[in-house]
């Protein structure tokens, strides 16, 4: 797996989702 960071739309707004 890799480490990194992605952004997913949740209720219209942007968050950001850290994935191990």
């Amino acid at each position: 797996q890799q480490v990194g960071l992605e952004h997913e739309l949740k209720d219209g707004d942007v968050v950001e989702i850290y994935t191990k």
